[in-house]
C-alpha cells in the first residue's frame, strides 16, 4: 500500500446498491457468487453483453491479489451505464458513467479474520465502448480495469503525475504477469 487516499470513500463501509454479502436472490437482476476460498464475490446488475464469465473474472482477481500478496474479500459489481452515472454522480460529483469506481472498504473490526479490501463497480457498457476505441481485446480491457480498481482499493491514486507514473508502472507489471501487453503503449 503506497498510503495515498483512494479515489473514492464510502463513510461507512458500502453504499446499499454494492451490497457484500449474496442477499441478493429478491432482486432477479442481480446474480452474484462468491467462493471462500478465492475471497471474491462477483455481481451482475445489468443485461449487456458480453461480459466476463464469473469463472473468468474470480480467476483474474485472485490473480491479481496473489501478485500483490493479498487475501482479503473484493466484491466485483458489473453494472450498466445508469447504476454507473449515478454513483459516479453521488460519490465524485461526476454525472456520467465511468469505467471502474473503487469502494474501500472501512470497517474496524478486529474479530475479522479476512480483511475486507472493499467493492469494485464496473460499468461494461463503457469497458466495451472503451475497448473498441483503443482497439484492444476486450478481454484484456476488463482485465486492466481489474487491476486499476484494485490498486485504487490498495491506496493507489493518479491524481499526481508522480502517483501516476508508479500506478501505471505497477499496473503494466501486472497486467505482463496475466499475459496482457502494456496498456499505455500507442503504436
Amino acid at each position: 500500500m503506497v498510503g495515498r487516499s483512494p479515489t473514492v470513500t464510502v463513510p461507512t463501509g458500502v453504499p446499499d446498491a454494492m451490497p457484500m454479502s449474496t442477499d441478493s436472490a429478491e432482486d432477479d437482476s442481480c446474480r452474484s457468487a462468491l467462493t471462500s476460498d478465492e475471497h471474491v464475490e462477483v455481481q451482475y446488475a445489468c443485461a449487456f453483453e458480453p461480459v466476463p464469465s464469473e469463472a473468468q473474472v474470480h480467476a483474474w482477481c485472485t490473480q491479481i491479489m496473489r501478485a500483490l500478496h493479498s487475501n482479503a474479500l473484493l466484491c466485483v459489481r458489473i453494472v450498466d451505464a445508469d447504476e454507473s452515472q449515478s454513483l459516479n454522480r453521488e460519490y465524485r460529483g461526476h454525472d456520467r458513467p465511468t469505467n471502474v469506481l473503487s469502494f474501500p472498504a472501512e470497517i474496524d473490526n478486529p474479530d475479522h479474520q479476512i480483511p475486507v479490501l472493499g467493492d469494485l463497480l464496473i460499468c461494461a457498457p463503457i469497458i466495451a465502448a472503451e475497448a473498441m476505441e483503443q482497439g484492444k481485446p476486450l478481454a484484456h480491457h476488463w482485465q486492466h480495469m481489474l487491476v486499476h480498481g484494485i490498486l485504487h482499493l490498495m491506496g493507489y491514486d493518479h491524481q499526481l503525475p508522480d502517483e501516476q507514473a508508479e500506478m501505471e508502472a505497477q499496473e503494466i507489471t501486472l497486467l505482463a504477469q496475466m499475459g496482457v501487453p502494456d496498456p499505455y503503449w500507442i503504436g
